[in-house]
């Protein structure tokens, strides 16, 4: 509960010290109202704004007391635990799940790209690659990869290969070729710039 005390304290806080510290001023120990003529000391502004501070925070920790007092404030609620037997904690294995498709790697292969990881970006291509070996978003993965070892013959080389198969690709209509349409488009213009193919 303590630091739903202080969050409160300082809720309740800020406004009572905003308006103590534009309308009071401590001269020679008494409050008074400030009417500006003091206004070239820096030591009478410091000690004005520092007991301001000070009391607007005691204000609000008597508040938020009374508060908690009269009302209370939020406790945490500790659940009931229930004691499991082996039977009950021994549930059904389900069935791995379903065979990662080719749009779950080629994602995969990106974030392997952006974290520079290129051979494990490859290896996401290959075994989409190992299903259909014309699939366009693995090979702009396998030209990307390439780029980023900075092997530029084996990027022109599966730029080539996504030229060859991007006709037939895109009229293949798989679901993830509609879905990363803009992506291979741009693809396209990279594959063609680094080959020098139009």
């Amino acid at each position: 509960w303590a630091g739903t005390f202080v969050t409160v304290l300082v809720i309740a806080g800020f406004p009572i010290v905003l308006v103590l510290s534009w309308f009071l001023e401590f001269r020679e120990g008494r409050a008074v109202i400030d009417d500006g003529s003091n206004r070239r000391d820096p030591k009478s502004r410091f000690g004005r704004t520092y007991l301001s501070v000070v009391g607007a925070l005691f204000i609000a920790s008597i508040l938020v007391l009374s508060y908690d007092q009269v009302v209370g404030l939020p406790e945490d609620v500790v659940a009931n635990v229930v004691p499991v037997t082996l039977e009950e904690e021994q549930l059904p294995i389900e069935p791995p799940p379903a065979e990662i498709d080719a749009d779950a790697r080629f994602h995969l292969g990106l974030l392997n790209l952006v974290l520079d990881d290129a051979d494990a970006a490859d290896r996401e291509a290959d075994l989409i690659l190992a299903l259909d070996s014309q699939h366009l978003l693995a090979l702009a993965v396998k030209a990307r990869a390439a780029g980023i070892r900075g092997d530029d013959a084996a990027r022109q080389a599966a730029y080539g290969l996504f030229l060859d198969a991007l006709p037939a690709g895109l009229a293949s209509g798989k679901p993830e070729y509609g879905m990363h349409d803009n992506m291979l488009e741009s693809e396209a213009v990279r594959a063609r710039e680094a080959t020098g193919r139009n």
